[in-house]
């Protein structure tokens, strides 16, 4: 699939069910708190399009390389406020750079299409997130891109 609107279509009819019968078999997602909830949208959306971080089109990229650069001008705009800022605008800048960078350096349908990356990338949502089932959730929406794509079980 080459568009990003396909993949998520393709995430998200994988990612729904999943939740559903998780919610039912198990009691997963049933933590209605807001904070909950907004994490568990953000992976559903992200989860799908991560592996396109390495495509210099790709919408995902895109979006994190202009939020860094937003989040970076909003520490520039600490300065004309007498308000430091200045982490801020560092964190932006490194946000812009590693997303923009990611995709002139890497080779696309390298090692982002893999499983290990899939792998590498809920590990990473449960440690951040602190939730085993939100680290389950992006192993599979991870995991439609490279279906998606006809991938399935590629390791590099």
């Amino acid at each position: 699939m080459d568009s990003y609107k396909n993949h998520f279509l393709f995430g998200i009819a994988f990612e729904i069910p999943f939740i559903i019968g998780m919610y039912i078999w198990k009691d997963w997602y049933s933590n209605f708190k807001f904070l909950f909830i907004f994490q568990l949208l953000i992976i559903i959306v992200i989860s799908p399009l991560i592996m396109d971080l390495d495509h210099k089109l790709g919408k995902l990229r895109e979006a994190i390389t202009f939020l860094g650069l937003v989040i970076g001008l909003i520490g520039v705009a600490g300065y004309y406020f007498n308000i430091d800022l200045t982490i801020l605008m560092v964190f932006g800048l490194i946000i812009a750079a590693a997303a923009y960078l990611t995709a002139y350096t890497t080779k696309h349908r390298g090692f982002l299409h893999s499983v290990t990356f899939c792998v590498l990338y809920a590990i990473a949502v449960y440690v951040i997130l602190e939730s085993y089932q939100l680290g389950a959730l992006a192993l599979l929406g991870s995991y439609t891109h490279l279906m998606a794509d006809k991938l399935f079980i590629k390791f590099k």
